[in-house]
């Protein structure tokens, strides 16, 4: 039986309808020698592009692959002595903690206040940690799907003067209605990085990608705390054609968020199951009245593969489950055997 997978966030819309050229001309640039490739700095197009749609200067921008990539950098580039993250959020800070040999200190985002941030009890719990620290914070963030105020944002980095925040805006491209923290005209505090993810938005197989943008010093660290590798000419390539395209990205987050909302109301439908609002392109299910990895693991044997979680993860396990947000068709089929599993778990007492 083919499994359908739902864990995976990518674009339902699949790639973009530049894709073929964009491989013909990475080809064509391989094909006219080394010379050609050396012409100017890695990604040296895509930060021209980044700069003419953000404001900011071409120094302002580095490209790595993918998100992951650069979070493995960044405390590396800032020097940091410890990352504080505000669970339940992305397992990637977890893992740039430890490649980077760092204490993980915790700051749990309460249920009951919709998983958002608090900028005065962050203060209050950052004067007890010791040195330098780098907070991460998701927007949209993983698993909700909530992105923070704006407002609490730039509050949050006003509150920590001598410490760094990184917004990870990797599921923004694919967000409608959300107010980005990268933008045109936008003026951001000196201690403020912005990391974006063009993965998951592109939907292109075997292809990492994603970018931070700082202060132009911040940048340049990030830059040489990446490991070195050979120039990439279809990563290139594709990293200038998507930055000066966010009309792709705005089309398929429409799309997306019709698909999203159809599939929330039908998931709404099943008893115990109760989907969170969200903006991103996946849902966090509230499961009720069964143990969510029992009903998890019903759906994998139907065929549809969801998000559950382990023992030791930010979220209780017996009671979470995420979703990602496909096309209709998919999304249906996910719901039909979702109730499916619910109803088998129930029967057998939970």
């Amino acid at each position: 039986m083919e499994l359908l997978d739902f864990r995976s966030n990518l674009n339902p819309e699949g790639p973009p309808p530049w894709l073929a050229d964009a491989e013909e001309a990475a080809r064509t640039a391989v094909a006219a020698g080394p010379d050609r490739m050396r012409t100017g700095p890695a990604f040296g197009q895509a930060m021209e592009a980044c700069s003419r749609r953000f404001s900011f200067s071409p120094g302002c921008f580095v490209f790595g692959e993918g998100s992951n990539d650069l979070l493995a950098a960044i405390p590396r580039a800032l020097g940091v002595d410890i990352i504080l993250v505000l669970p339940p959020t992305y397992s990637g800070f977890q893992r740039a903690a430890a490649t980077a040999g760092l204490p993980l200190h915790l700051h749990p985002a309460r249920e009951e206040d919709g998983y958002t941030l608090r900028p005065g009890a962050l203060r209050a719990d950052m004067s007890r940690v010791p040195g330098r620290a780098l907070v991460f914070l998701g927007r949209p963030n993983n698993p909700a799907g909530v992105p923070l105020p704006m407002d609490t944002v730039l509050e949050a980095a006003r509150v920590l003067p001598g410490h760094y925040l990184c917004v990870d805006e990797s599921y923004l491209e694919l967000s409608e209605g959300v107010d980005p923290v990268l933008a045109p005209g936008r003026r951001l505090p000196d201690n403020l990085l912005v990391l974006r993810s063009l993965t998951k938005a592109l939907a292109i197989p075997g292809l990492h990608l994603g970018f931070a943008a700082a202060f132009q010093a911040v940048a340049r660290r990030i830059e040489e705390s990446l490991e070195a590798r050979p120039r990439n000419a279809r990563a290139e390539e594709i990293a200038f054609r998507a930055v000066s395209d966010p009309g792709f990205f705005a089309g398929s987050a429409a799309r997306i968020a019709e698909y999203r909302t159809r599939f929330a109301e039908r998931l709404s439908r099943i008893p115990g199951v109760k989907p969170e609002p969200g903006f991103a392109n996946f849902l966090l299910l509230r499961i009720e009245g069964a143990d969510a990895r029992r009903v998890a693991e019903a759906a994998r044997a139907r065929g549809i593969a969801f998000r559950d979680y382990a023992p030791g993860e930010y979220l209780d396990g017996s009671r979470w489950l995420r979703t990602a947000v496909r096309k209709d068709p998919d999304n249906q089929k996910a719901a039909a055997i979702l109730e499916e599993a619910m109803r088998e778990v129930r029967g057998k007492g939970g």
